[in-house]
């Protein structure tokens, strides 16, 4: 996975919707994605 490769602290996400919905599901999507949070 890209953190455990990059032993990065962050990640900077951007996308490019312009639908209102569209925009809301994908940021929905992302917040879901808690699973790689480091553990030291």
């Amino acid at each position: 996975m890209l953190v455990e490769e990059t032993d990065a602290d962050e990640l900077v996400i951007t996308t490019q919707v312009h639908d209102h919905q569209a925009r809301r599901q994908s940021s929905e999507l992302l917040a879901g994605l808690t699973s790689w949070s480091k553990t030291n």
